[in-house]
């Protein structure tokens, strides 16, 4: 659900154009989503979440990345 919303999101921005006399602005939006996992500590959650913000950045901007769960945890929450 987090990641249809956070996708668009992305396409609204996406859309967006902003005119001033002949200049055109458009935005982009780089996203690093991750699904807290049961047991998993609130800093774990916000690491990951942070790690996939910068892979979304460097692998070219105006993306969604998803975080991959932790290595150490079976159920999301």
């Amino acid at each position: 659900v987090a990641a249809k919303r956070a996708e668009e999101a992305l396409a609204r921005v996406r859309k967006e154009v902003f005119v001033k006399e002949e200049m055109q602005l458009r935005f982009t939006v780089s996203v690093g989503l991750a699904q807290l996992c049961e047991g998993e500590s609130c800093d774990s959650w916000l690491k990951r979440a942070d790690q996939a913000l910068y892979k979304s950045k460097n692998s070219g901007r105006d993306r969604l990345t998803l975080s991959d769960p932790p290595a150490n945890v079976d159920k999301v929450a």
